[in-house]
């Protein structure tokens, strides 16, 4: 009991990266996402970081699924305390964008 009250007490002090969309918005056919990561852990990562998004409209509809990513040959190894922005485009085909949801992929 001691061990798991232990290691409950470790990983609640873990840290993970952060991601937040920041806003959103459409402009014709098209609507965004602006959205924001930040490498909160203690690790390089020396690939890629890869966002992904999903836009959704009335009632939680799924209108679309798009991503982007922070690429390590642009902005050199993804360090602890890296932090950026990327928009994310969807086509929304005439609806209306409400919310959007995002995850990372770190590699």
């Amino acid at each position: 009991m001691r061990k798991i009250i232990l290691l409950l007490f470790f990983l609640s002090f873990q840290s993970h990266a952060g991601i937040e969309v920041d806003r959103i918005w459409s402009e014709g056919n098209f609507g965004y996402a602006l959205v924001t990561y930040a490498n909160t852990t203690g690790k390089t990562f020396n690939t890629a970081v890869t966002i992904k998004c999903v836009a959704m409209g009335k009632n939680k509809k799924i209108l679309g699924v798009n991503e982007g990513s922070f690429f390590t040959h642009q902005h050199g190894p993804i360090k602890p305390g890296f932090s950026d922005t990327i928009e994310i485009p969807f086509q929304l085909n005439g609806a209306k964008m409400k919310s959007a949801k995002c995850s990372y992929s770190e590699r």
